[in-house]
């Protein structure tokens, strides 16, 4: 991937996971230039997945066909294209040797990298915290920190911290 496509990615997908930019509807249908990014992150995606050996094959997912996902966008709704960009940052970043999942918000990244070390934490030290914020999924909780402002991702490590520390004592 080109250095300016790879830029143009890293600054709208947080954009585009937000929802902040694209049409008020339920189908992006009517909004081509989020469709043409969208492409571009499922394709760069899928260029990761077989760079790094991922083993993720399972089409239309993983595919390398700009016009496959040019088309699913277009007639996808909002929520649908969400999840599925979701769904494939998540699968990357279970794949050794995938430092940054393309198409991935990086603060959201390192907030559910660090959920789940703190999760493996809590199982290693038995402290037999649960619920939601205690989960084990990437994606779990990737897609809680997209629709979390900065402030609430950082009281949500804060409060498994001191869970941890109390358990610890």
């Amino acid at each position: 991937m080109n250095l300016s496509l790879k830029r143009k990615i890293q600054w709208l997908s947080p954009l585009l996971m937000l929802g902040l930019i694209g049409p008020y509807s339920s189908s992006y249908a009517a909004n081509k230039i989020y469709c043409s990014m969208y492409t571009e992150t499922a394709v760069a995606q899928n260029e990761q997945n077989i760079k790094n050996n991922c083993g993720y094959d399972v089409m239309p997912r993983w595919s390398s066909d700009a016009a496959h996902h040019t088309e699913w966008c277009l007639n996808a709704s909002n929520k649908a294209a969400k999840n599925e960009n979701t769904a494939r940052i998540g699968q990357l970043a279970k794949c050794p040797g995938v430092q940054f999942p393309a198409g991935a918000d990086k603060g959201c990244h390192i907030y559910s990298i660090v959920a789940i070390g703190q999760n493996k934490a809590n199982l290693s030290a038995e402290c037999s915290l649960s619920g939601p914020t205690w989960s084990a999924s990437y994606t779990h909780h990737y897609r809680w920190c997209t629709t979390a402002s900065k402030d609430h991702t950082n009281a949500q490590i804060t409060a498994r911290q001191k869970a941890l520390d109390k358990c610890a004592q």
